[in-house]
């Protein structure tokens, strides 16, 4: 695995922002470009997931390593690249192409604030910025390239089925401990409320989620 500590990381933080935003630009200004090159597209999209999903998961797995506790793909980011693998592969249904889009646009706050400040990216792998970079572009890539939004009745169907499975892991994690979708000590809320109940902070994720899922989603059904 590659850590990204071998320069400034504020230097590394701002190439990595303006790679992504050179990319998003690119799909805006010559989105027939993409279009005439989808396999090629595709191609990239699932060897780079495939790439993350060896090194995350199928590696410890081999090396005896693997935890249980934090290995699993129970994060936002890890369900959507794992995810964006077969989709890139099989395609699939209309709902799952509107998952990708509507939970994929969160991984921009993962490439705004790298796991914390711009200095903790000397702290992060490849598979990270790679995972994150590639999920969070598919959303661009699909409205420039595409002309595709999600309905809002898709918008509505994510938000809702996220938010009943995080209250129902919510008590889950009364009892394993695990702290998959940041309901541990590295969520930020819990300094400002550090006695909120963890379904409490599951119905405020699912309120965040539908409001965000609503305004990128377009009237039409799609």
């Amino acid at each position: 695995m590659l850590r990204f500590d071998f320069a400034n990381p504020y230097l590394l933080y701002v190439l990595w922002l303006a790679l992504t935003g050179g990319i998003i630009v690119a799909f805006a200004r010559w989105p027939a470009f993409f279009r005439r090159r989808q396999v090629l597209i595709g191609s990239l999209t699932a060897g780079s997931m495939l790439y993350v999903i060896f090194v995350d998961y199928l590696l410890p797995l081999g090396r005896g390593t693997f935890s249980l506790a934090s290995d699993l793909p129970f994060y936002i980011c890890r369900l959507t690249s794992v995810t964006l693998f077969f989709y890139a592969i099989f395609k699939g249904p209309r709902l799952l192409r509107a998952f990708l889009f509507l939970f994929g646009a969160t991984s921009f706050f993962a490439i705004v604030f790298p796991a914390g400040p711009p200095a903790n990216v000397a702290n992060l792998d490849e598979t990270y910025i790679i995972g994150h970079m590639v999920v969070a572009l598919f959303p661009l890539h699909q409205y420039f390239v595409h002309g595709y939004l999600p309905s809002r009745r898709s918008a509505l169907i994510q938000a809702g089925w996220f938010t009943v499975a995080l209250i129902v892991y919510a008590r889950i994690e009364a009892h394993v401990e695990w702290g998959y979708f940041f309901m541990n000590e590295r969520n930020m809320l819990l300094p400002l409320w550090p006695e909120m109940p963890w379904t409490v902070f599951a119905l405020l994720h699912g309120v965040g989620l539908l409001i965000l899922f609503y305004t990128l989603s377009g009237y039409r059904k799609t």
